[in-house]
């Protein structure tokens, strides 16, 4: 029997890598960090032009499309897999940008059909369930103020603001494609108890992965939006 192939998703300070680092312990469970931890030398999020820019997130795609091949590998192994953000990030992450006028729509547009590519191939696609971790902004605030090494200032302010238009991404446009393989879970409980909360929703998700056409057809929603959907 396969396994399941999860995304914990959640804007900056949501305490995604808190809660995949207690699910790590759960046992027949392998966890994937994010794809700019995986990156050496690691890249600047910082950009000074829209090339800068999707340079920058392109080579965040490639690693997306690296950690869901290791990914469905194990899965089809029969392992849990969780992963900390889901696969969808550069795209859903530069619509934010572009939506907030961070930078011009050419930018999505050149990721997206990146993406494209890399779905028609099979080697890159979505997780079998996304669970989306919201947090009140006050609280993801104090968070970050506890952690200013892991959230510094000037980009904090920059990921909260892209985030809210994320968080209409995924509602508005992944949603309506995907129906019950995304969840969004109320995240404002302990650690621990937040991963009991969703290791007993993983517990009830079949493990049959999304077809090809459904990571595409979410490609295409987000494409006929121009990324601009409503804020």
């Amino acid at each position: 029997m396969g396994g399941l192939v999860v995304a914990i998703e959640g804007p900056s300070a949501a305490g995604k890598s808190s809660v995949v680092r207690e699910l790590a312990l759960s046992p027949g469970t392998r966890t994937i960090p994010e794809a700019f931890e995986r990156i050496r030398p690691r890249p600047s999020l910082e950009f000074r032009s829209p090339a800068e820019l999707i340079e920058l997130e392109l080579t965040l795609l490639e690693e997306e499309a690296r950690r869901f091949r290791e990914a469905r590998r194990w899965a089809a192994e029969g392992t849990r897999v969780i992963v900390d953000t889901g696969f969808l990030g550069p795209v859903s992450y530069t619509a934010g940008l572009v939506r907030w006028g961070y930078a011009p729509p050419a930018v999505v547009f050149s990721v997206l059909r990146r993406a494209h590519r890399l779905a028609a191939r099979g080697r890159w696609g979505l997780a079998d369930l996304t669970l989306f971790l919201d947090v009140p902004r006050a609280e993801r605030d104090r968070r970050a103020r506890r952690d200013s090494a892991g959230h510094p200032a000037g980009l904090y302010a920059r990921h909260a603001r892209v985030a809210r238009y994320e968080r209409t991404v995924y509602r508005q446009l992944v949603a309506p494609v995907v129906g019950g393989r995304l969840r969004f879970v109320r995240a404002v409980a302990a650690t621990g108890v937040l991963a009991r909360r969703l290791e007993a929703i993983m517990d009830g998700v079949g493990g049959r992965a999304p077809s090809r056409s459904v990571a595409e057809r979410v490609l295409r929603a987000i494409e006929r939006s121009g990324g601009l959907g409503n804020r």
